[in-house]
């Protein structure tokens, strides 16, 4: 590698818009400069690209953004329990704790001993099924009930 394509290299690096394969690159060449029985046509230029060298290192060690701390699974997954846990708890103790209780009212549409039925529509009306003659009997809405001669 020239000093012009050294240098190239060394502008993309300091402006972080180097390419993987330029970072291994650029890397295989600072481990080459770190051995002394390399020949430089300048002593001068030497200097100049391990200054370079440096103060891209240290521009791209500031440019990178601050790691924040990992928290392990195991936190995590033991937060999550014991979320679920205090929900579970919450939900049966809201449900169990009521101040309310219904009671279960059984009722009998045909009472004992009556071998006859009963419609009862929605508004509360009773109609007995004995007594009507066939054909419609109510209409409620687009509901109609009807019965048949049998």
């Amino acid at each position: 590698m020239n000093e012009d394509q050294l240098q190239q290299l060394a502008e993309k690096i300091s402006a972080g818009v180097a390419t993987d394969e330029e970072l291994v690159l650029y890397s295989a060449w600072y481990q080459s400069f770190q051995q002394e029985d390399e020949v430089w046509s300048d002593s001068g230029s030497k200097d100049k690209i391990a200054e370079q060298l440096r103060r891209s290192i240290e521009d791209r060690i500031r440019a990178q953004p601050a790691s924040r701390p990992r928290v392990p699974l195991r936190r995590i997954a033991a937060v999550a329990l014991v979320l679920v846990v205090a929900y579970g708890v919450a939900y049966w103790w809201g449900d169990a704790g009521g101040d309310t209780l219904q009671e279960l009212v059984i009722s009998n549409d045909v009472e004992p001993g009556m071998e006859t039925a009963i419609l009862t529509l929605g508004d509360g009306s009773q109609i007995v099924l004995d007594d009507v003659k066939a054909g419609v009997i109510a209409q409620e809405g687009t509901t109609s009930i009807a019965k048949s001669s049998d």
